[in-house]
């Protein structure tokens, strides 16, 4: 029997603890330290997961600390939102971000 609420066949699942009706939010991290550094990541609690970045706890993102949140879309899956991630990540997605995310100065 499928859990209360989901639909026959359907699967429940999660992924990093998060129940699957949870909001998910892509964000976009910029360097502040090296501005052309860009960082792409889903998460449930957006602040908790900067400010683990800004203290230096994520091995992939210490290195060009500090970090400025550039921009959060939210998602009512967390399907969706891993899907956006993987795009972000491609180089198609990179300029997106680039273009429409990332501030550069200009001079």
């Amino acid at each position: 029997m499928p859990p209360r609420g989901h639909a026959p066949g359907a699967v429940s699942c999660t992924t990093r603890g998060v129940p699957p009706d949870t909001k998910r939010f892509v964000y976009v991290l910029q360097s502040l330290s090296q501005p052309d550094r860009q960082f792409v990541e889903s998460a449930a609690d957006v602040p908790a997961r900067v400010a683990t970045h800004n203290a230096g706890h994520s091995p992939l993102t210490a290195a060009c600390r500090p970090w400025r949140l550039v921009a959060v879309v939210q998602f009512g899956s967390e399907g969706a939102a891993l899907r956006f991630e993987k795009f972000l990540k491609t180089g198609t997605g990179r300029a997106l971000a680039r273009q429409f995310f990332l501030k550069h100065d200009e001079a």
